[in-house]
């Protein structure tokens, strides 16, 4: 709450003497005649004293060149992201002789407690190439938004308010405070009511949101503008609104992601929850997500009769290997939302899982790059059987390892030598494979082979 953003920026507004044309390098103006510039600053630290949040104070330092050859600012760095320098080409020659005012102006908003920031300006002076300008500032609060900045409203039913509302308190105890005017983004389906904090007291104010009854729904964002007025002082702050609007249904997930890792066919995804939060009964008409998945629904066990339902989805036995995406329809008899829609990604994988992909071979006269191992892996429930392996180049020699460490009934390993002359240039092949394994009787493995030259 007490770290929010505040800006500076600066601006050059006025200097004695200045140059319309673009300045020469530094180092030339240095090297000519052995003249040299020099900055110079009377007070390179403001006092500002104390303020209030929300002040925009004035500063300004005076430049001035003492030195006897042009003085070139290079460029001006902030102390941190929240300040912003505006500096022209042409305003960043100061002559002999001339000054230049650098102006700025300190947003306190947000910002509380002792504040010491600085700008350093870059120029081509020998002596003190960077010149740290700073200013400090004491920022008192005036009064606390809780939260600060972004109103959460999570989950809210049309017709409904939130739970989650926007306290405005004074900073001191005792002081009064009045919200002037609050202003929302024109057409955002929100109603807002503003009560006092502490009803004994007085003290504050209680900001509610209520959804409109016929609010679109999904996500929701706008944004508040609040004048508030507390210790005779007045202060404009500005908080964002965020939230999602629900029908008469929930669906959860808005999104089933399945992409992390491969799902063979016939395995069961992340099943879709469709529910009435009201618990006003309700019927899944019918359910459908593409020729890639086989959907179920089933109504959920220990629910009110009707209010809850799964709807599960699994991969079917022929769907292709690959990523898919589909959309889960799923008409209801909710007259608020008879048709909920949900996006569903994943990746069917191989019937048998190969790896590596692609075998390499290096014939350079080492075992190194001659000798290979490849892991074939079916669905745990099955058993692997390697019928044949073969291949069309004669220099390869493939056999299935019985001994391999890993080796399961579902996991079988092959061990690929290269055995024999081969000239030299790159050589492509391909082992076949024939296994006893549904939708993977033949498996076509590409082979790469180098021979240096």
């Amino acid at each position: 709450m007490r770290h929010c953003l505040a800006g500076i920026s600066f601006l050059i507004l006025s200097a004695s003497v200045a140059s319309a044309q673009i300045p020469p390098p530094p180092d030339k103006q240095i090297a000519d005649g052995g003249r040299k510039p020099r900055m110079h600053v009377e007070q390179p630290l403001l006092e500002l004293g104390s303020i209030s949040d929300g002040d925009k104070v004035p500063l300004g330092w005076l430049l001035e060149n003492k030195g006897d050859a042009d003085l070139f600012i290079e460029k001006v760095r902030e102390s941190c992201g929240c300040l912003v320098t505006k500096l022209a080409e042409t305003d960043k020659i100061i002559p002999p002789g001339g000054t230049l005012v650098l102006k700025a102006v300190f947003d306190s908003t947000r910002r509380r407690g002792d504040q010491r920031k600085y700008i350093v300006v870059h120029s081509n002076d020998p002596v003190e190439p960077m010149k740290k300008l700073e200013f400090t500032a004491n920022v008192q609060a005036l009064f606390e938004l809780i939260p600060p900045s972004v109103v959460n409203l999570r989950n809210v039913q049309r017709g409904e308010t939130a739970g989650q509302t926007l306290d405005v308190t004074p900073a001191t105890k005792g002081d009064t405070l009045e919200v002037v005017d609050i202003k929302i983004t024109s057409g955002s389906p929100l109603t807002i009511t503003c009560d006092p904090f502490d009803a004994e007291t007085g003290e504050g104010r209680r900001i509610r949101f209520a959804v409109d009854e016929f609010a679109p729904l999904g996500s929701l964002s706008t944004e508040l503008e609040l004048k508030i007025k507390t210790a005779d002082v007045e202060k404009t702050r500005k908080v964002r609104v965020r939230g999602q609007v629900l029908g008469d249904l929930i669906c959860q997930p808005l999104i089933v992601d399945e992409t992390r890792q491969e799902s063979r066919v016939g395995k069961q995804l992340r099943p879709v929850r469709v529910e009435s939060p009201n618990k006003i009964p309700f019927d899944v008409l019918s359910a459908s997500a593409g020729p890639i998945l086989d959907v179920s629904i089933e109504p959920v066990k220990r629910a009110l009769e009707r209010t809850k339902y799964n709807v599960h989805l699994t991969i079917r036995g022929d769907s292709p290997p690959g990523p898919f995406g589909a959309i889960l329809e799923v008409r209801t008899t909710s007259l608020d939302q008879p048709v909920l829609r949900v996006p569903i990604f994943g990746i069917v994988a191989e019937p048998v899982e190969v790896r590596p992909l692609l075998v390499l071979l290096r014939q350079d006269g080492t075992p190194v790059g001659t000798q290979r191992q490849i892991r074939l892996k079916a669905p745990p429930q099955q058993t692997l059987e390697i019928l044949e392996i073969s291949c069309e180049n004669k220099a390869i020699v493939a056999a299935v390892d019985q001994d391999a460490p890993g080796a399961r009934r579902h996991v079988r390993f092959i061990n690929v030598e290269l055995d024999g002359r081969l000239a030299k240039g790159t050589h492509e092949t391909a082992l076949t494979v024939k296994t006893t394994i549904e939708g993977a009787e033949r498996l076509e493995i590409p082979v790469s082979i180098v021979v240096p030259r």
